[in-house]
């Protein structure tokens, strides 16, 4: 009787054992895969939320959605990439509005003061 041969996965690192279900290796500690993204409607308003409040945050997990082969995660990821972009461009044009008018207000009390 010829033994079977198991197709089994082994990690590049340490040539352990893994399972497909693993993201990293039970020996050695190194990353396999990356997690997957979640696509629920909590996990998407809360991606949607942060990047349009909090840009610079929001951004890293635009990346991790971006990254993934889900291409409706993509989809998501993208999404909230372009949110990210309007809320920082639209905070940048607000601040800019406002040191303006500040500017305004302080040249125009200067003036009143040097008559």
């Amino acid at each position: 009787m010829e033994p079977q041969i198991i197709n089994q996965l082994v990690c590049k690192n340490c040539s352990q054992p893994i399972s497909s279900q693993d993201f990293f290796c039970p020996s050695c500690g190194r990353k396999i895969k990356d997690k997957t993204v979640s696509n629920t409607f909590g996990s998407l308003l809360w991606l949607f939320i942060l990047s349009t409040l909090l840009p610079p945050l929001g951004i890293l997990l635009t990346f991790r959605y971006i990254k993934t082969e889900d291409e409706k995660s993509k989809l998501y990821g993208w999404i909230s990439l372009i949110l990210t972009i309007l809320s920082l461009v639209i905070g940048i044009w607000i601040s800019k509005s406002l040191i303006d008018t500040v500017n305004q207000q302080i040249n125009s009390q200067m003036q009143l003061l040097q008559l």
